[in-house]
């Protein structure tokens, strides 16, 4: 599912408030961490299903605001009872 309107943000920010555990893939500009922007969130809780939320792309699609997403999602990933399992 793409998430890339403030609506369809604070709906996945509910349903991300319900788990314990998710899977995070950050898409970036490279591979520098220090250097590199965040293009876009990959985040799943289910095997077949996962989510993305895109903050960077062409000029014509829809995104939303880099840091509106951190915004909404910060407090939520830094619950001590989620677990995050990271993708790269």
């Amino acid at each position: 599912t793409i998430v890339n309107s403030p609506e369809l943000l604070e709906d996945f920010v509910e349903q991300l408030a319900q788990q314990k555990r998710i899977c995070l893939d950050l898409e970036t500009t490279g591979l520098d961490a220090v250097r590199v922007d965040i293009v876009g969130w990959a985040i799943a809780w289910e095997g077949s299903h996962g989510h993305y939320i895109p903050v960077q792309g062409p000029p014509l699609e829809k995104k939303l605001s880099g840091k509106l997403v951190v915004e909404r999602l910060k407090p939520l990933l830094e619950r001590s009872d989620l677990q995050v399992i990271n993708q790269n």
